[in-house]
């Protein structure tokens, strides 16, 4: 018998009929430099609330290289509050300060739209 596996679906931008959805881009923050001879990037993906309404959630992608991928979240009452967290996080993951992680980061790349991607 056949494992079945979870498939975490990305959120879709609606489109017109027979133009294919294009995934909502969600990251806010990222930033990438090499460490031990490494290339390390760090991702800090834009706070959403969660559905059941109240709490609202950051997460933070880290890849190492090739082979080693770390994921994070946190959680809080605001979204200043998990942005805030996220940010420190990332810089604590990547041994800087929050101004060095975000001086040399890209900040607020733009949402993909389906206009966009044609």
């Amino acid at each position: 018998m056949g494992r079945r596996y979870a498939v975490r679906r990305r959120a879709q931008l609606p489109t017109s009929v027979g133009k294919r959805s294009v995934p909502a881009t969600t990251e806010l923050v990222t930033h990438e430099t090499i460490i031990d001879g490494l290339t390390v990037s760090v991702v800090i993906e834009r706070p959403e609330i969660d559905h059941g309404g109240g709490i609202w959630r950051c997460r933070i992608r880290v890849a190492r290289g090739d082979t080693r991928r770390e994921q994070s979240q946190v959680v809080g009452i605001s979204s200043q509050e998990v942005l805030g967290q996220a940010i420190d996080l990332a810089a604590g993951r990547l041994g800087i300060s929050r101004s060095d992680l975000l001086a040399g980061a890209s900040v607020g790349a733009p949402i993909r739209t389906a206009e966009q991607s044609r």
